[in-house]
């Protein structure tokens, strides 16, 4: 496996490759128009490959840990490539092989036929209530999901308001040359403009996935991976999780989106 210099891992578990040393601070320049340590804190991880001494180096910021989906990301790299994963801020090397999980994990590993228990399956993360939204950055659409086992359950305003839309503001800012507050409090006001959905446990105690059914370019596998409820869960399309026309233009118009997605209701009427 050819591993270049390093990556960023974003919050939302997407790699971004660093071609050479030093370059780590001219990504976050060029992608979030943030220093250094302020991406740190903003949930991203850095990470160093060294082939010499066959270890990846990973850096979280002083007040935010690796969520368990970059976990499991910088553990699943480290174990294809055959490297060591070391933690350059308590100097301690990860267990990339761990396979401590909990009963309810362990169980769920056992009811899945034998050629699908992977790595990734024996990860010791519980499934999880939760919320999400697909949008859209500058480098295309990604999935932001926010577990309730880490952070409490979030409403999809609060979510919006709190995490999406402050990353998202931060990461246009370059790309549209605006500050990212001013972006930041545009968008706050059009919160159904993008897919979202929810993740919940219905009355029998199964897991149900409601969505607005206006995310094309979304797998169900992709959010199931994210709450860790991978083939056990329902789908059902849900009125209240659809995206509103005149919210969907108005984050377009504010972020010069010029495709389009399904949305309900009056258009706002932009379309450059």
């Amino acid at each position: 496996m050819k591993l270049p210099y390093g990556y960023w891992l974003s919050n939302i578990g997407k790699l971004v490759p660093v071609k050479a040393a030093g370059g780590h601070a001219d990504v976050a320049i060029d992608l979030l128009g943030e220093k250094f340590a302020y991406v740190l804190e903003m949930g991203w991880v850095r990470m160093v490959c060294d082939k010499a001494k066959q270890t990846i180096y990973y850096e979280h910021g002083n007040h935010v840990r690796p969520s368990p989906e970059q976990m499991c990301k910088l553990k699943e790299l480290a174990q294809d490539a055959g490297f060591k994963l070391v933690c350059e801020n308590t100097g301690r090397e990860a267990d990339i092989h761990e396979t401590k999980v909990s009963k309810r994990a362990d169980k769920l590993l056992e009811a899945l036929p034998s050629g699908k228990r992977t790595w990734r399956s024996r990860y010791p993360v519980e499934p999880s209530e939760g919320a999400y939204f697909y949008v859209r950055y500058p480098l295309g659409w990604n999935l932001y999901a926010v577990r309730a086992s880490d952070r409490g359950f979030m409403g999809h305003s609060t979510l919006w308001e709190e995490l999406v839309c402050p990353d998202l503001a931060k990461q246009w800012s370059k790309t549209l040359k605006m500050p990212a507050k001013a972006l930041e409090r545009e968008l706050k006001l059009h919160v159904y403009g993008f897919p979202r959905g929810r993740v919940s446990k219905d009355s029998g105690r199964s897991w149900l996935v409601l969505h607005g059914g206006d995310a094309s370019g979304l797998s169900k596998a992709k959010v199931e991976r994210a709450f860790h409820i991978h083939k056990l869960a329902k789908w059902e399309r849900d009125s209240h999780e659809q995206c509103q026309a005149a919210d969907r233009d108005a984050v377009r118009e504010i972020l010069k989106i010029k495709e389009t997605w399904p949305a309900v209701g009056l258009d706002y009427g932009w379309d450059d």
